[in-house]
């Protein structure tokens, strides 16, 4: 089982609340998962090795190839990256800036 981002943080509230009884069937192990990611994309400022683990299929993510070139590129659904063939990591693209107004 897979567990996204947004739940994991659901999730995390809801036990730092004291809401510890909210975890469904299956979600601990993914949530433990998640969490181990995270924590190895943290230590390597985000970067992650394709050797370690691809994004989803048509993800945008931000990739740096063999020669340090960076660009925003995705996993086709053939499995291959839709523009460049050589990359060596990615990372997830930042959120976007909240509205001021």
């Amino acid at each position: 089982m897979r567990m996204t981002r947004e739940r994991a943080i659901g999730l995390a509230s809801e036990w730092a609340d004291g809401h510890v009884n909210t975890i469904r069937n299956g979600e601990a192990e993914a949530y433990h998962e998640l969490f181990l990611e995270l924590l190895e994309e943290k230590k390597n400022s985000g970067w992650i090795s394709v050797k370690d683990r691809m994004p989803e299929p048509t993800f945008l993510v931000l990739v740096c190839a063999a020669d340090s070139e960076m660009a925003v590129d995705a996993i086709g659904t053939d499995g291959e990256w839709m523009s460049y063939l050589d990359v060596t990591h990615w990372m997830l693209l930042p959120e976007p800036p909240e509205d001021d107004a």
